[in-house]
C-alpha cells in the first residue's frame, strides 16, 4: 500500500516584517482606539451627565450587552474564519469593509434628541451600545488575528504587539484630550457663571463640544483602518476553511478552557483592562468632582499613557532578557503598590495625584505593551500540542473575556457612582461623596492589579524557559510541514505522470495516509 505524509500546517515559515507592516499595524489599533476610547473615557459621564440616566440602569445595560457579546462575538469569530481570502488576505479586507459603520454607531452613541422621555433614552442607549460593540467586534476579532498572518517570529510578534500598544496608546489621546476639552463653565438662567466655596468656577460637560469631537475622532479612525489595510502584509497561509463539524466550536472552546497560558493570560488581561478602564471613568469624576479640575483629566490620562512611549524602548530587551511572564508580572505589582499608596496618603494636591499615576503607569506598561504577544504565544501553544491553528476562536474568546474586563469595569464605576451617592443634577457633590469617589478610584485599580500580577507570576506557565522550548517546538513543526507538503507533492505528481512509487516518506512526527491510484486519501 502506498503512503504519503499528510501536511499538518498550510504556509511555512515567515518572517522579516517592514516598517510598512509596524506602522499600519499600529494604525489599525490607533483607530479602534479612537473610537472605543471614547466609550471607556466618556461614555458613563454622558449618560450621568447628559441623558441623566440612572447608574442602576447603566449598569444593566453594559450587563446584558455583554450577555449578547457571549452569543455573538464566537458568531463574528466563525464568520471571520468560514470568510473567502481576498487578494489582499482574510483579516484586512475586514478593515476597510467596516470602517465606515464603525464610525457611524460611534457618533449614533453620543447623540441626544429633543422630547425624549426617559425610557426613549434607555432604549436608545440600548440599541446604539449593543449595535456598537457588534460593529466594533467585526474589526476588532480580524484585527487581532492580523498578527499571527503577518509574521511567524516570536520577536517580531512581540515587537508588532508593542506597536499596537503604541497605536492604542495614540489613539487613545483622542478621547483624553476631548475629555478636557467638552466641558464649559456652569450658568444660572440669567448667565452668570456659578463658582464652589473655593471660588472656583464650577465646570459641566458640555453635549455640543462633545459631539463635534466624537464626529472628529470617528472620522480619522476611517483613516486610520484604511491605511492600516494598506500598509499591512499578510505572509502566512491561514487554515482554508472546513465545513464546521456539529459540536466543533465547542471541542475548541473546551480545548482554549484547558490550555492554562490561555486561560490564565484572559483572566490577567481581563483585570488589566478592567483595571484600566475603571480607573479612567472614575479618574473623570475624581478630577471634575475631588479636585474640581475636569480640564485636568488630560494630564491624568497622559501620565498613564506617556510611561509607556519611554518603557516601550527597553520592553524588548527585558522580556528578551528575562521573559514577558516575568517582567509585565512584577510590573503589574508595581502598580499596583503605587495605587494602594495614593488610597492611604489621600492627597488633596492634584499634581501628587498626577505624579504617582505617571509612576503607576510605567509599572502596568510592560503587560500593555506585550499583551498581544501574550496571545500570539497562547495560540502557538495549542499549534504545538493540537498540530492546528484557530486564531479566529482563540482570538474571539480572548476578545469576549476582555470585553468582561470592559463590563467588570462598568459594573463597578457605575455601581461606585450609586454607593457614594452621586446625583448629576448638583452641580457640587458632597464631602462625604468626593471622598468616596476618591477612595474607590484608587482602591479598585490597586486590587486588580496585584491580583493581575499575581496570575501572571504564579498561574502563568509560560516562562523565558518554556517560551524558548515552545518556540523550537514551533520551528520544528513547521520543518516538519515544509518536508510533508514537498513529499506529499511529488507523489502525487508521481501518480498523475505515471509513475510508481511505493516508498514510504518517513518524517519525524508526521501523521500518514493513504492515497488511492487516483491521487484521493483512503479512509
Amino acid at each position: 500500500m502506498t503512503t504519503v505524509a499528510k501536511e499538518i500546517i498550510p504556509g511555512l515559515k515567515t518572517s522579516g516584517i517592514t516598517i510598512s507592516d509596524k506602522l499600519g499595524y499600529a494604525l489599525g489599533d490607533a483607530g479602534c482606539l479612537l473610537v472605543f476610547g471614547l466609550v471607556g473615557s466618556l461614555l458613563q459621564k454622558f449618560y450621568t451627565d447628559i441623558l441623566f440616566i440612572d447608574a442602576g440602569k447603566i449598569t444593566l445595560l453594559f450587563l446584558l450587552a455583554r450577555v449578547w457579546d457571549a452569543i455573538n462575538d464566537p458568531l463574528m469569530g466563525r464568520i471571520v474564519d468560514i470568510s473567502k481570502p481576498t487578494s489582499a488576505g482574510k483579516y484586512k479586507p475586514w478593515l476597510v469593509r467596516m470602517a465606515i459603520p464603525m464610525a457611524i454607531s460611534t457618533v449614533l452613541l453620543f447623540m441626544k434628541f429633543p422630547g425624549m422621555t426617559m425610557g426613549g433614552k434607555l432604549a436608545y442607549a440600548y440599541v446604539t451600545y449593543i449595535l456598537f460593540g457588534m460593529i466594533y467586534t467585526t474589526i476588532n476579532i480580524p484585527y487581532g488575528s492580523l498578527a499571527s498572518v503577518i509574521t511567524s517570529d516570536v520577536k517580531e510578534r512581540s515587537t508588532l504587539s508593542i506597536l499596537r500598544s503604541v497605536g492604542s496608546g495614540v489613539g487613545g489621546i483622542g478621547a483624553m484630550v476631548l475629555s478636557g476639552l467638552c466641558f464649559s463653565v456652569a450658568k444660572d438662567p440669567s448667565g452668570a457663571i456659578l463658582y464652589d466655596a473655593n471660588n472656583d468656577p464650577i465646570k459641566v460637560m458640555d453635549w455640543n463640544k462633545l459631539i463635534i469631537g466624537v464626529s472628529v475622532l470617528a472620522f480619522f479612525s476611517i483613516i486610520c483602518f484604511l491605511l492600516s489595510y494598506k500598509f499591512t502584509k499578510e505572509r502566512i497561509a491561514p487554515e482554508p476553511y472546513n465545513k464546521q463539524q456539529k459540536g466543533e466550536f465547542a471541542n475548541s472552546l473546551k480545548s482554549l478552557i484547558k490550555s492554562r497560558p490561555f486561560l490564565s493570560l484572559c483572566t490577567a488581561s481581563m483585570l488589566l483592562i478592567a483595571g484600566q478602564m475603571f480607573m479612567q471613568s472614575l479618574g473623570l469624576y475624581i478630577m471634575d468632582d475631588y479636585f474640581n479640575k475636569p480640564e485636568m483629566n488630560i494630564a491624568l490620562t497622559l501620565s498613564t499613557y506617556v510611561p509607556m512611549v519611554a518603557v516601550m524602548l527597553f520592553t524588548n530587551k527585558l522580556v528578551m532578557k528575562f521573559g514577558k511572564r516575568e517582567v509585565c508580572g512584577f510590573g503589574m505589582l508595581f502598580s499596583g503598590a503605587i495605587f494602594l499608596i495614593l488610597m492611604i496618603i489621600k492627597t488633596t494636591n492634584i499634581w501628587v495625584f498626577i505624579a504617582l499615576s505617571f509612576v503607576a503607569g510605567a509599572g502596568f506598561s510592560f503587560f500593555l505593551l506585550e499583551v498581544w504577544a501574550f496571545v500570539t504565544d497562547a495560540i502557538d501553544y495549542q499549534l504545538v500540542k493540537t498540530k492546528k491553528r484557530d486564531e479566529t476562536n482563540t482570538y474571539a474568546v480572548f476578545s469576549f473575556t476582555r470585553k468582561l474586563g470592559q463590563t467588570l469595569a462598568g459594573v463597578l464605576s457605575t455601581q461606585a457612582i450609586a454607593w457614594v451617592g452621586y446625583n448629576a443634577l448638583n452641580l457640587i457633590q458632597t464631602d462625604a461623596t468626593k471622598s468616596q469617589l476618591y477612595l474607590w478610584g484608587t482602591l479598585i485599580p490597586s486590587i486588580m492589579f496585584i491580583i493581575s500580577g499575581i496570575i501572571l507570576l504564579f498561574w502563568y506557565p509560560l516562562n523565558k524557559k518554556k517560551m524558548d522550548e515552545l518556540q523550537q517546538a514551533k520551528i520544528s513543526l513547521y520543518e516538519t510541514s515544509a518536508a510533508v507538503a514537498d513529499a506529499e507533492n511529488s507523489y502525487l505528481d508521481d501518480i498523475y505522470t505515471g509513475e510508481k512509487n511505493d516508498t514510504k516518506i518517513d518524517i519525524p512526527g508526521a501523521e500518514y495516509v493513504s492515497y488511492d491510484e487516483e491521487g484521493n486519501a483512503k479512509e
